[in-house]
């Protein structure tokens, strides 16, 4: 038994399957790709596969993660080919390699908000995004297991990168993700929208990277 880690992206209108089905989708990939899948033992014998983190509806990404295994050694290569094969347009896999850290390690992750404004200009809304970032706190609804709940995702919001391009702007954050702690950037671009005035913009959200404690990369 060979336990290999899919990273792929899913992007385009591959971003409106969700996760249940993305799950199905990758399973019945596997058994068209012709590769020798493991299966469980017992009464019902099934494909094991893991996601990382599932991507909420919506989403782009560049790092999706699929956990599964080989009952014989391949060229990672050749698995990758194959897969690409039989996948369906805005689903690619661009890497397979030896897991080196368990989903439960995964702390944060990191987004790119490209904004397209209906109204106004993207030099003007990098203005009212630093205004934003400006407050000390920032105040949002979140819902929990045991209800709604208020919560200031002002210290979690860690901006890296902004650009205001003839488009739209593009702002790159890393927020926690994970177990222990999760911050949706619905969170933040809800609470943005609402300080603004005018028509909110369309916005594009894209998963570019997830990362360990100490910034390590997961893989």
């Amino acid at each position: 038994m060979i336990n290999i880690r899919v990273l792929f992206e899913k992007k385009g209108r591959a971003k409106y399957i969700g996760h249940l089905d993305v799950s199905r989708l990758m399973q019945r990939a596997l058994k068209r790709a012709g590769l020798p899948i493991w299966y469980t033992e017992g009464y019902n014998p099934h494909m094991y596969v893991a996601f990382a983190l599932p991507l909420p509806l919506g989403y782009e990404s560049e790092c999706e993660f699929m956990d599964t295994r080989l009952t014989e050694q391949m060229p990672f290569e050749t698995v990758k080919d194959a897969l690409n094969a039989v996948l369906p347009e805005g689903i690619l896999v661009t890497q397979i390699a030896e897991p080196v850290y368990k989903p439960s390690d995964i702390q944060w992750a990191e987004y790119v908000l490209s904004l397209y404004p209906e109204g106004g200009t993207p030099q003007s809304f990098l203005e009212d995004w630093r205004r934003f970032l400006a407050k000390s706190s920032i105040e949002v609804v979140k819902k929990t297991k045991k209800g709604p709940k208020t919560i200031d995702i002002r210290p979690d919001i860690h901006p890296l990168a902004e650009q205001a391009g003839s488009e739209c702007l593009q702002v790159r954050l890393r927020l926690p993700a994970g177990l222990s702690k999760n911050i949706s950037p619905n969170l933040v671009l809800d609470s943005f929208f609402s300080s603004i005035k005018g028509e909110p913009p369309f916005a594009r959200v894209t998963r570019i990277r997830l990362l360990c404690d100490g910034e390590k990369e997961f893989a």
